[in-house]
């Protein structure tokens, strides 16, 4: 793992925390040195003097706001994400879209408006996904959901770079994570990995490592880019 000194003492946010690429990504910013909050719906096993871990739901707006309000953060790491099943526009009700919404955006959205009021320079890094970039990567909530991540990403980089203000967005594709666990129980996931050129799935520290960099000084003249992390899965499967 590289070293990013300037990350260092820094105040990090990163939500969907417990598990998966938060989970990596909490631990990684640790190892540099930074002071860590964690939310998540599930308790977190990571223990550092450094890490505080704080059970929420992302779409109990008013706690999350009420939170947002009493907090100043350097660096913000909207991980937070679940799944639609791969349902259809005609398979998917408006409660069920609004819901995968919900945790997927809107609360990436109320963070980010929360701490960009505050006047401070924030370097955003939010978490896409290869459904961000094609239409073959989720069902239709999970995939509109991904494509305005992107959206708001740029849009506030084009908006409050003037002001100190950084946001990048990362798109995986095939992640070594809790919620893939059916790809591995299937054997789907002999089949996807055989679609990238290494011929496997992430890590999500691989995940974390590109976050890191991202968050920090080393990526300054960096912002409202979607960069994708696929293993060249997208190489030869655009659609």
């Amino acid at each position: 793992m590289a070293r990013y000194d300037d990350l260092k003492g820094k105040e990090v946010l990163v939500t969907g925390a417990a598990s998966g690429i938060g989970r990596a990504q909490v631990i990684a910013f640790l190892q540099q040195g930074a002071n860590v909050t964690g939310l998540d719906i599930k308790k977190s096993d990571v223990v550092d003097p450094n890490y505080s871990s704080i059970r929420m739901d992302l779409r109990n707006t008013d706690s999350l706001e009420t939170f947002i309000e009493q907090c100043k953060f350097d660096i913000v790491c909207n991980t937070a994400g679940i799944l639609d099943d791969f349902l259809s526009v005609e398979g998917t009700d408006y409660s069920y879209f609004s819901d995968i919404m919900k945790v997927n955006l809107d609360a990436m959205f109320l963070i980010s408006k929360g701490l960009i009021e505050q006047d401070k320079p924030v370097t955003f890094v939010n978490m896409s996904s290869y459904a961000g970039l094609f239409a073959s990567g989720g069902g239709v909530s999970y995939t509109t959901s991904k494509h305005a991540i992107n959206g708001l990403t740029k849009e506030i980089a084009f908006e409050y770079g003037g002001r100190g203000v950084r946001a990048n967005a990362i798109a995986p594709c095939l992640v070594k994570t809790d919620m893939v666990r059916d790809d591995f129980e299937s054997g789907l996931d002999y089949r996807l990995a055989k679609k990238t050129v290494f011929n496997r799935y992430a890590a999500p520290e691989e995940i974390a490592d590109l976050t890191l960099f991202l968050a920090s000084d080393s990526s300054k003249y960096i912002t409202g880019q979607v960069i994708s992390i696929d293993g060249g899965y997208s190489l030869g499967n655009e659609v």
